[in-house]
């Protein structure tokens, strides 16, 4: 019944070129309709919990590394909370789906975002990106994507040389990357321990678990998971331990709790529809 659902309103959607985000803090966002698009994305409940991270730890004139931009979803909301004068990098590998996260910045007029079509990993050049059945799931990881359409070579750069031949590290680091955490997260040490970013990381992988946890481990972070309550205490495990490294947690640096009032993990633990 929810498929049929769905396939009725992605069709009554379809009739707009440019589909306007109706519910949620989303709302308003243009995005150009495309088949491959969900239809919890189109209509703005898709992640809720992510967006109240957002709405909680970013703040005005902030440095923002999106990474695994993908349409640029997430890439609309980070610009408008950052404002003017912050800046949003948003790095999508994959060409295609970079076409379509520019014409979203340009629909958007989203100003203080520059698109990156690179991927971010452990050494700067050149790496193998695998395409899976939706662009949803291209990775570096093969077993990950499976291989199943094929591959790509793209561009490659390190998150600590980008931002070093920038001048600025980031203040806030988004990484959604299916696998991929594993080599991108060798490659931002430095990002790491010499600005203490507030960090938002998802896994999907046991190697990506164990990945995340080291870098959690570079400094003081205070860790939570988003859309779990289940507690983390043990950066050292992943998914097998209750308690490890899974699904998607926030770092946040025990030196910046201070700059954060009023709120607690409830607000983006509890269970939300739309939250995978």
């Amino acid at each position: 019944m929810a498929s049929l659902l769905g396939r009725g309103v992605k069709l009554l959607l379809k009739t707009q070129k440019i589909n306007v985000i109706r519910f949620g803090k989303n709302k308003g966002m243009r995005l150009r309709y495309s088949d491959d698009l969900n239809v919890d994305m189109l209509l703005g409940f898709h992640e809720p919990n992510t967006f109240e991270v957002f709405d909680i730890f970013l703040k005005e004139g902030m440095a923002v590394a999106d990474i695994g931009a993908n349409v640029g979803y997430f890439t609309r909301f980070l610009s408008k909370k950052v404002k003017a004068s912050g800046m949003v990098h948003s790095f999508e590998p994959i060409p295609n789906t970079y076409n379509i996260l520019k014409d979203t910045i340009s629909l958007n007029k989203l100003e203080n975002v520059t698109p990156v079509n690179k991927a971010v990993s452990n050494a700067n050049g050149s790496v193998t990106m695998f395409l899976s059945h939706t662009h949803y799931m291209a990775s570096l990881d093969m077993n990950w994507a499976k291989d199943k359409n094929g591959c790509v070579e793209v561009p490659a750069v390190t998150l600590d040389s980008f931002y070093e031949q920038l001048g600025r590290y980031p203040d806030f680091i988004k990484m959604d990357i299916e696998g991929g955490g594993v080599y991108a997260l060798q490659g931002m040490e430095n990002c790491i321990k010499k600005n203490e970013p507030i960090l938002l990381l998802e896994s999907h992988t046991s190697e990506e678990d164990k990945a995340i946890g080291k870098a959690l481990s570079l400094i003081n972070y205070k860790v939570y998971r988003v859309g779990d309550d289940a507690p983390v205490t043990n950066l050292q495990a992943d998914y097998t331990d209750k308690n490890g490294i899974y699904g998607t947690v926030i770092g946040i640096p025990a030196s910046k709790l201070h700059l954060y009032s009023n709120w607690t993990p409830d607000q983006f633990q509890r269970k939300k529809f739309g939250q995978r």
